[in-house]
C-alpha cells in the first residue's frame, strides 16, 4: 500500500504567500488527469477537496484521489441526485 505524506491542502495552506502558477498548474492537470481516469471506468467520485489529493512519499508532487468510500458507478441504480 501507498505511503502518503500530505494533502493538497496542507501543501497550499504552507505557502506564505500563494502556491507558485507553474506548481498550482501542473497540479490542477494531475487533478484534471485523474478525475478523467475515474470517469473514463464510468465512476464519479462524490467529494473532491484538496484534503483528500494526497502526495506520495516516493513520487513527490504526484497526486493520488483518496476517499474512494465516495466513489459510485455511474450505472448505480441506488445513487441519488
Amino acid at each position: 500500500m501507498e505511503q502518503y505524506r500530505e494533502n493538497l491542502r496542507s501543501l497550499i495552506y504552507s505557502y506564505d504567500q500563494s502556491l507558485p502558477e507553474h506548481n498550482a498548474l501542473n497540479l490542477f492537470l494531475q487533478m484534471l488527469y485523474v478525475i478523467q481516469f475515474i470517469h473514463e471506468k464510468n465512476y464519479v467520485h462524490q467529494i473532491i477537496k484538496p484534503k483528500y489529493m494526497m502526495f506520495a512519499n516516493k513520487q513527490p508532487y504526484f497526486i493520488f484521489l483518496t476517499q474512494f468510500r465516495t466513489v459510485k458507478s455511474i450505472h448505480d441504480t441506488n445513487t441519488t441526485s
